[in-house]
């Protein structure tokens, strides 16, 4: 039996990138406690990167959503480039030969980096492999240097952070403080009820995105009383009894102040709280629903 699974491609290519693993983290372990050499952090990412792109490597293309379809964008824009157009923007192969304006929005490097690929003698399925290749090694090194440079820069000042917040519990021992193991267990739950509530919220204001263009355009209207009446800018505490108790009715004061005050131990009423908190997000979730139903009545797509 597990012959016959190794017969086919794909698995057996995950039987071989497995072996590779153990093989390359073996000699890793045998460099480093073995030998104890220290071991070079760039060199160790390249051949982590080059582990998943071992199936790559095989023969003739394999099951991917959109390995055609970039192939015959990048022979659509080998084409253009062949003709002098420095700067490609129509993809008059795509469409069934009717043409499409990929290039204007579709990113153009993956398809230059293919067509030098290509240039120099690969076929475009192998240019088109070698772009993944490529794109997977330099996107591993580049974050590995980007973290090196910023990361590093942050860590530096947490020393400088920490005895700050060292001197201001000395000078203020009033202060410090540290919640109960109750109370953090219930902030937790309060937490994971106001992201599905803030989600729920975002997502219904992206819905409107059926009809309009600008959809943003309400989720910043949205952000305006947000910032004022959620806690953000001020707690609830300085409002007028009467605004407070309106605001309270509100989904807004539930995202930042009626969490925190759970956490720092200010009184609340959390019965009130969560009952107000599943009240809204009913709310939104019907109207959510409804939404996405009228929206799908209306919308319509094509593609290349």
């Amino acid at each position: 039996m597990y012959f016959s699974i190794l017969s086919h491609k794909p698995y057996r290519m995950v039987f071989v990138s497995l072996i590779a693993t153990l093989l390359y983290l073996s000699l890793l372990i045998f460099l480093r406690f073995y030998r104890k050499k220290p071991l070079n952090v760039v060199l160790t990412l390249l051949g982590f990167s080059i582990l998943p792109i071992i199936s790559i490597f095989r023969q003739g293309s394999y099951e991917s959503g959109d390995l055609t379809i970039n192939m015959a964008k990048l022979m659509s824009f080998y084409s253009a480039l062949s003709e002098g157009q420095l700067i490609p923007h129509w993809a008059g192969e795509l469409n069934a030969t009717y043409g499409y304006p990929n290039f204007i929005f579709a990113y153009p490097l993956p398809y230059y980096l293919g067509s030098l690929y290509h240039f120099f003698g690969l076929s475009f399925l192998n240019s088109l492999k070698l772009v993944l290749i490529t794109s997977y090694i330099s996107s591993g090194l580049a974050m590995y240097f980007w973290l090196k440079n910023h990361v590093s820069e942050r860590f530096a000042r947490l020393p400088f952070v920490g005895g700050l917040v060292l001197l201001f519990f000395a000078l203020y021992p009033q202060a410090f403080w540290l919640p109960s193991l109750g109370r953090f267990l219930l902030f937790l739950l309060v937490i994971v009820l106001t992201f599905c509530l803030r989600f729920l919220i975002q997502y219904t204001f992206a819905l409107f995105a059926f009809w309009l263009e600008r959809a943003s355009a309400i989720e910043q209207f949205w952000f305006l009383i947000y910032l004022f009446l959620s806690g953000l800018v001020a707690p609830l505490e300085v409002f007028p009894a009467p605004v407070r108790e309106v605001v309270l009715w509100t989904p807004f004061p539930y995202l930042i102040h009626f969490p925190a005050s759970i956490l720092i131990g200010l009184p609340v009423d959390v019965g009130r709280g969560l009952l107000v908190m599943l009240g809204w997000a009913a709310v939104f979730f019907v109207w959510n629903r409804w939404l996405w139903r009228q929206g799908l009545k209306q919308y319509s797509g094509m593609g290349a």
